[in-house]
């Protein structure tokens, strides 16, 4: 299952990219403190290495906070009128369709228990 970690990694890669155009973005246009932005996607980073060292609880928490953060953008979007805002949101909805609904990445991070397992 070396592929679900590369397509995960990327899956990440691409989010921490958001992460940082957001910080900048949003200190241009909205006048954000960048540490506080920047402390923002610490944690959500925070939560995705929980969710890939199979931490139970942690995908739960990550799919809250990233819908948060996408909605977040959403309405950034909606009320500065930039494009890069609804791309943030858009990719926060497709990572969180993702760590729910892709069988590899379900086979490889999610906590398999003990009745799962029997059934196998």
């Amino acid at each position: 299952m070396k592929s679900a970690h590369i397509v995960f990694m990327i899956m990440v890669f691409i989010f921490l990219f958001f992460e940082l155009a957001y910080a900048l973005v949003a200190f241009e246009v909205e006048y954000i403190n960048i540490a506080l932005s920047l402390a923002k996607s610490a944690v959500l980073f925070l939560f995705i290495i929980l969710y890939s060292k199979k931490v139970k609880w942690a995908k739960w928490v990550l799919t809250i906070l990233v819908l948060i953060n996408g909605f977040v953008c959403l309405f950034d979007g909606i009320e500065d009128h930039n494009i890069l805002f609804y791309a943030i949101s858009a990719y926060s909805l497709f990572f969180v369709f993702c760590i729910h609904r892709l069988k590899m990445l379900r086979s490889r991070y999610d906590v398999v228990t003990n009745n799962q397992s029997n059934k196998s």
